[in-house]
């Protein structure tokens, strides 16, 4: 098996595919920290 550098497509998936779940993280912690500072106000 040849280990060659990637391209700039698979850079960018793999990218996608790794920060997919941070996003996905953060606008939950987002949402949730919204309700609060609405529950507070």
């Amino acid at each position: 098996m040849q280990i060659r550098p990637a391209r700039p497509q698979d850079q960018a998936a793999i990218a996608q595919i790794i920060a997919r779940p941070f996003v996905l993280f953060l606008c939950r912690y987002g949402q949730n920290k919204m309700a609060e500072i609405k529950i507070i106000w």
